[in-house]
């Protein structure tokens, strides 16, 4: 069965690539429903432009001025449960106006109480066109196992001046029942 977080995403990314428009985005509202930015407003002023491009998701370009403690563009999951030996994955077809490291994580939220899984791979752009891809083998301690939550990937941006373009992105998710993992066993 389909883990309910692939469809809920996919869709969140169908609308934004649906969508027709350049705009400064502004701080934790959506560009579409449950895809928005956020960053911290108290250490930093971000001006951000959001651009829609034919056959692309979204082209960002950033202008920061100060040291944000955070900087991410999230894509909300949806709710979903998840297991031990679960691989998680995201692919995604980007390019950059110069080279930069991304970091991921899934925030989880149940009950108002927020946790984080870390996915241990980053996501190194050169800034010409490619693929990348994060995958991670779910462990008994990810909390985000612990139950039935509701998921937002979160992609940490450069806190400094960059040009991001999201061609095209796909989360995904291999049920631990078919043995697969993301890396060896140590």
């Amino acid at each position: 069965m389909t883990n309910p977080c692939v469809p809920f995403a996919a869709e969140a990314l169908g609308r934004l690539r649906g969508a027709a428009y350049e705009a400064v985005l502004e701080n934790d509202k959506h560009i579409v429903p449950d895809i928005y930015p956020a960053w911290d407003s108290t250490n930093a002023d971000v001006t951000l432009t959001g651009t829609s491009l034919v056959g692309q998701l979204l082209a960002i370009d950033a202008v920061v001025k100060g040291r944000p403690q955070w900087f991410s563009l999230n894509i909300n999951l949806g709710p979903g449960r998840f297991s031990t030996g679960d691989v998680i994955g995201f692919v995604m077809e980007t390019g950059a106006g110069a080279p930069m490291t991304l970091n991921l994580h899934i925030l989880s939220s149940q009950d108002g109480k927020l946790s984080q899984t870390g996915l241990p791979e980053k996501l190194d752009l050169s800034g010409d066109p490619q693929v990348v891809t994060s995958l991670h083998t779910l462990g008994p301690h990810d909390p985000i196992i612990a139950s039935q939550t509701y998921h937002t990937l979160v992609i940490n941006l450069p806190a400094h001046d960059f040009r991001l373009d999201l061609r095209a992105m796909r989360f995904f998710v291999v049920d631990a029942a078919f043995g697969l993992r993301s890396a060896p066993e140590p």
